[in-house]
């Protein structure tokens, strides 16, 4: 059982509920404050914290050419460009409103924002627009946040999708993570080091495996982040891209790499949430997928599971999806994968996290939406393990 925090518990109550209870009783979405104080442990000090946006696809309908969108790209396209201007428009500024809020009420330093691609909506239709949409979405920031915070962002698909869409990435992008960090960034794929701790910003678009082991096999850091857009590990019947999706040595490789390192990884791409925990022969690493988007109020998480025989029943769905595209691709990585989940929860809504570091540990607390209220509260070891009694 994961430990998890209820905020709303005092100190004498847990300790009531550990001798009364003994165990950690989950109902519904709700749980029993027996294991409520996950970061509370004795002894422990809490170091620094950072916090962490999914997809937030920022747009306005003046960023793209509708001749070339409609002509060149799939039909109902711009029906997405005009549902991303509403997000952008309306839901969030609440939710990098609440970002700040935090970041202003945080007792420990704070590493930065870390976003994990997909932050524009691309597809613009020109290199023209793709700078004058990126550049947009660097004052949008800019309005919430100060210099001395780093908003920290890796590459999707979405910011190199349409003409010229990766000269833009390289002429607006680098330069602007540059100033973020202090030091010239010349590839999506960089490190950024934060007291003991390493942040590795992965090009999952153009991967490179000979660049990330030389990374990890020259690190000495505590905790190492790999900062990605594609997932390493799938994780719903819904998508079946993930990175080497179609090279299972490529995929094989990449994963034991990660757990000889005990890497958090922290992705994107699949529009839910997810956090799970995976073998491998030289160790176990830790996922967590995270969705930024805000379509409406008062979101709530729809279709939670918890527990690591739903990552299989996963595959099981797909016996109702036969004609859907990719379904034997997404089938065979599934079922691939299910031997080596170690723990797995789901569930589909939009989210942000406050993830906190501390020596032996990082407590990584989710919120819905723009709420300020922690939905969930995960605890995880330095051995790529969620922590459990």
């Amino acid at each position: 059982m994961t430990l998890f925090r209820d905020f709303s518990v005092k100190r004498r109550d847990f300790m009531k509920s550990v001798l009364a209870a003994g165990a950690c009783i989950l109902t519904g979405h709700k749980v029993s404050p027996i294991f409520a104080n996950a970061s509370g442990i004795e002894g422990e000090r809490q170091l620094y914290s950072f916090f962490l946006l999914g997809d937030t696809h920022y747009d306005k309908l003046e960023y793209h050419d509708a001749n070339w969108a409609n002509n060149a790209m799939p039909a109902g396209i711009w029906g997405e460009f005009e549902n991303y201007s509403k997000v952008t428009k309306h839901h969030t500024p609440l939710l990098f409103q609440r970002l700040r809020q935090k970041l202003d009420q945080s007792t420990t330093p704070v590493a930065g924002v870390i976003q994990v691609g997909d932050f524009v909506e691309g597809v613009c239709g020109s290199y023209e627009l793709q700078c004058m949409q990126s550049r947009g979405f660097i004052e949008f920031v800019s309005t919430y946040f100060s210099p001395a915070t780093k908003f920290l962002v890796t590459k999707g698909n979405h910011e190199i999708t349409g003409p010229d869409s990766g000269k833009a990435y390289n002429d607006v992008i680098l330069p602007w993570q540059s100033k973020q960090l202090g030091k010239e960034v010349k590839s999506a794929s960089h490190c950024y080091t934060f007291d003991k701790d390493l942040f590795i910003f992965f090009d999952c678009i153009n991967p490179d495996l000979d660049w990330l082991d030389s990374v990890l096999s020259k690190t000495s850091a505590r905790h190492k982040f790999l900062i990605t857009h594609y997932p390493v590990v799938p994780f719903s019947v819904n998508w079946n891209l993930s990175i080497f999706a179609r090279d299972s040595k490529k995929r094989q490789r990449l994963q034991n790499m990660l757990g000889k390192h005990s890497v958090i990884v922290l992705c994107g791409h699949w529009h839910q949430h997810s956090v799970l925990s995976r073998k491998t022969e030289n160790g176990n690493f830790i996922q967590v997928s995270i969705f930024s988007v805000i379509s409406s109020k008062n979101v709530k998480a729809t279709g939670f599971i918890s527990g690591k025989e739903h990552y299989k029943a996963n595959w099981e769905l797909l016996k109702e999806r036969h004609g859907s595209t990719g379904t034997a691709l997404r089938k065979e990585l599934l079922e691939a994968e299910w031997p080596f989940i170690d723990f797995y929860e789901f569930a589909t809504m939009p989210s942000h996290c406050h993830i906190k570091v501390y020596d032996e540990k990082i407590i990584c607390d989710v919120s819905i939406a723009d709420n300020s209220e922690v939905w969930r509260s995960y605890a995880f070891s330095n051995k790529g393990e969620v922590l459990s009694r």
